[in-house]
This record gives C-alpha cells, structure tokens and sequence, in this order.
C-alpha cells in the first residue's frame, strides 16, 4: 500500500502544480466529491488497522490539496499576483 500511495502521490502533486499554475483546467467539484468518498469510506473499515485507515484518508488529503490548488490559483489570478499561467480557460465549476 505503500508504494501505491508513493505512486499516487507523485500523480497527485503533479496535478496540484498544474491546478495551482493553470486553475481553470481543473473542475474542483470531482476533486471534492472523491475526497469526500474518502470520508464516507473510512467507516467501512472493519479491522482497526492503522494500514487499512491509509488508503481512505490519503484520498481525502490528496483530493483536497488539489482543491487548494485550485482555489488558491484561481485567487492569484482574479488578484492579478504574478505566475505562470500558460493555459487560462473556464470549464471549471
């Protein structure tokens, strides 16, 4: 489960400099919904591992950093705070 989460990590921060750099090319609302999925998931664990608990949690706190990404980008441009901005299109909602 580890190297999963290593894995999906690196895809996750990946997305969230992409978010942060070009915020309108990211709908936040499946960010949310998935990270939400996490919370709803963690009361199905049967057994108290803590391994178990991982997986569940590191969606919510993934999928949530992207959703900082995005809202925090999208407050740099509105602000008009200079950064790299290549892409600008609103399909975002």
């Amino acid at each position: 489960i580890i190297i999963l989460l290593v894995i999906e990590g690196i895809g996750v921060a990946l997305t969230a400099i992409k978010a942060y750099r070009q915020p309108f090319s990211e709908t936040y609302t499946i960010w949310v919904l998935i990270g939400l999925a996490g919370i709803l998931a963690l009361p199905s664990v049967v057994n108290m591992s803590p391994a178990l608990y991982l997986y569940p949690i590191s969606l919510v706190v993934m999928n949530l950093s992207v959703v900082g990404a995005i809202v925090v980008g999208r407050y740099r441009l509105r602000s008009g705070i200079k950064g790299n901005s290549t892409m600008l299109y609103d399909n975002a909602g």
